[in-house]
């Protein structure tokens, strides 16, 4: 998972925290599937 990236977001928008979650989890499912499906 492209963290960093992420992590530039956070010290950007403080709304990081809100949205982190929805990222991590959009993201991991985007990518997820790939690696499961």
């Amino acid at each position: 998972m492209d963290t960093s990236l992420i992590g530039l977001f956070c010290i950007v928008d403080d709304f990081c925290q809100v949205f982190l979650p929805h990222w991590q989890a959009s993201f991991a499912a985007s990518h997820g599937v790939l690696s499961t499906g």
